[in-house]
């Protein structure tokens, strides 16, 4: 290897440390996002995202994100979800309390004259409402969201996440 070729390996390897490293945001512990298949989203399929032990305290935002492709054309003006939430509010096993709660959100995908209102131009984004939360150091558990839709598979959903941040 020569000497050109080896520092551009180091000045690589250090660019996807540096980057690595600053997207360990305290701010943001959550943000996953599952692919659905080009036959569409079953009703049986979940989203179901792991929270580790949060390490400050403070109030937290959980938003929905949904993206549509639009070569394959979601059929409905509304997409219904559910997010349930199972945490468990301390470190403390003893101290600990349970937050078991389940959200229904509704995100508007077309207006009434059929046009996508979501953000994008092949792929289009969407987010719900935020679920709002004050969780203690030390909160553990796990989101679920699966839609609530009667048909099934629901075709156009490409993706769908959920992030959690710190306010």
């Amino acid at each position: 290897m020569t000497g050109f070729a080896k520092s551009l390996t180091v000045f690589a390897v250090g660019l996807v440390v540096a980057f690595g490293l600053a997207a360990c945001d305290e701010r943001m512990p959550v943000s996953t996002f599952r692919s659905f298949p080009e036959t569409g989203w079953e009703r049986t399929d979940t989203v179901v995202v792991a929270l580790d032990s949060l390490a400050t305290p403070g109030r937290y935002v959980a938003t929905v994100h949904v993206r549509l492709q639009v070569a394959r054309p979601y059929p409905f003006q509304e997409l219904l979800l559910a997010v349930e939430r199972d945490l468990t509010l301390s470190e403390d096993s003893l101290q600990a309390l349970r937050d078991t709660t389940v959200d229904t959100l509704c995100i508007v995908t077309a207006s009434d004259q059929g046009d996508y209102v979501g953000r994008g131009v092949s792929v289009l984004e969407y987010a719900t409402q935020p679920i709002e939360m004050n969780l203690p150091a030390g909160t553990s558990g796990r989101f679920v969201v699966r839609h609530l839709m009667t048909r099934t598979p629901l075709e156009g959903i490409r993706e769908v996440g959920l992030t959690l941040r710190r306010e």
